[in-house]
């Protein structure tokens, strides 16, 4: 189950990553509108020798953001009770089923208040998949980390799953980033921040499968919404339909037979190109 159009998107720490930025700007990312927006990310990938210390990071940078919550009105209330209290159902059922729950909840404060629908910046570790925030997006502020060891894992992963509206990557433009790209789907990806591909006036915005269909902004938008029209006529001596209709002459059966095994070959090709990288 995925509500809403961004589903799980996933953060990608590279092993070149600096790890206090990328948990910094993570941190931030999933805050904006309280995590209320489909281009939140939904959970985060880090390399596992240094997982410990992006998460430390990342409560550091909660805390940061909103030293206070209750009556702060610069900290995003959840749109309203049912979200609320399906983000807390999320919270409850993973801790139950073993998650490790960090909330960065301000020295005095007492959340999660119903009153205001308020929810403290929240780190889930050693998530599984028989938990539901794992299956949910989960729209509000709450982050899974989750460790890697190869990126392999990674792009297996989010390949099994359905795609994203948006996926993001901390690191250089490495040999690992180009591999992520070319081996993953998605409507965009951002490099060492959040937001920026659907921010470019003029390129294309939009998911792919459930996180949405086509594209908008710019050239993109025209084309989407336009229909393109083919208008054709035949200049051939015979007809087209001679070739599909019986009786088909053993001449024309093996001319069909020759395009169709050509055809098949080249896009085997392409396929093996592509499955190599």
């Amino acid at each position: 189950m995925l509500p809403g159009l961004g589903g799980k998107n996933p953060v990608v720490v590279g092993r070149d990553a600096d790890i206090a930025t990328a948990a910094s700007r993570t941190a931030r990312a999933r805050l904006w509108n309280g995590g209320q927006t489909c281009l939140c990310p939904d959970l985060v990938f880090v390399p596992a020798e240094g997982c410990d210390d992006f998460v430390v990071a990342l409560e550091q940078q909660f805390r940061r953001s909103f030293p206070t919550i209750l009556d702060n009105p610069e900290h995003c209330t959840i749109v309203n009770d049912k979200n609320y209290q399906r983000i807390l159902g999320l919270v409850d059922d993973a801790r139950a089923n073993g998650a490790t729950v960090i909330e960065a909840t301000p020295t005095g404060e007492d959340l999660p208040s119903a009153a205001q629908r308020r929810i403290a910046p929240t780190i889930l570790r050693d998530v599984t998949d028989d938990m539901a925030v794992m299956r949910q997006e989960v729209f509000g502020p709450v982050l899974s980390v989750l460790p890697y060891q190869h990126l392999d894992e990674v792009i297996g992963y989010l390949n099994a799953r359905p795609s994203p509206l948006a996926s993001y990557w901390f690191g250089a433009d490495s040999p690992d980033f180009r591999r992520y790209c070319a081996h993953t789907r998605n409507g965009g990806i951002t490099r060492n921040d959040f937001v920026v591909h659907a921010a470019i006036d003029g390129a294309p915005f939009g998911g792919v499968g459930n996180s949405g269909m086509g594209a908008y902004t710019g050239k993109a938008g025209f084309d989407t919404f336009s229909h393109y029209r083919t208008i054709a006529e035949s200049r051939l001596r015979g007809s087209l339909m001679g070739l599909t209709v019986p009786p088909v002459s053993p001449r024309v059966g093996a001319a069909v037979d020759w395009v169709a095994r050509r055809q098949a070959a080249r896009l085997r090709k392409r396929i093996d190109r592509f499955a190599a990288g």
